[in-house]
């Protein structure tokens, strides 16, 4: 039983989930961040794209 728990547990830890609203994710973004939609990446965008490592770097 405690086997199959774990193995549970590692399964899920690998799944991305979205950033926005913790859903199983589906679309990739950058490094780990992850979305279900792109209506969370659109609602997420104020807040993570000043971060992502996608954009491209101003010189």
């Amino acid at each position: 039983m405690k086997k199959e728990t774990d193995e549970m547990v590692a399964k899920t830890k690998k799944q991305p989930w979205c950033a926005l609203c913790q859903q199983p994710a589906a679309l990739y973004c950058c490094w780990n961040t992850n979305y279900c939609s792109q209506k969370c990446q659109t609602k997420h965008w104020t807040t993570h794209g000043t971060r992502c490592d996608r954009q491209p770097k101003k010189t």
